[in-house]
């Protein structure tokens, strides 16, 4: 988390601020929305991870989230906190 917070932290608060994340993100809040990001981020600078890890790895803080909760940080990060 450390490392991915020092990689893409500067863009971290205005990202999740833009409300892009959905009603989802606006539920659980900034800290927590702001670990999603980072942690989708992370995985999907990693070779090999899909949004399918993402969402297991993201259940295990958030088993009320499905996929639908969940698509929003993983495609939306992406594009915009930390595009490859």
């Amino acid at each position: 988390m450390q490392s991915a917070f020092n990689r893409w932290g500067t863009g971290l608060a205005p990202f999740v601020d833009s409300g892009v994340l959905g009603p989802y993100a606006e539920r659980i809040g900034f800290v927590a929305s702001a670990r999603l990001s980072l942690d989708a981020c992370a995985l999907s600078h990693t070779t090999g991870k899909t949004v399918l890890e993402f969402v297991g790895q993201a259940q295990r803080q958030h088993p009320d989230a499905g996929s639908p909760e969940l698509f929003p940080f993983w495609n939306r990060t992406r594009q915009t906190l930390c595009p490859l």
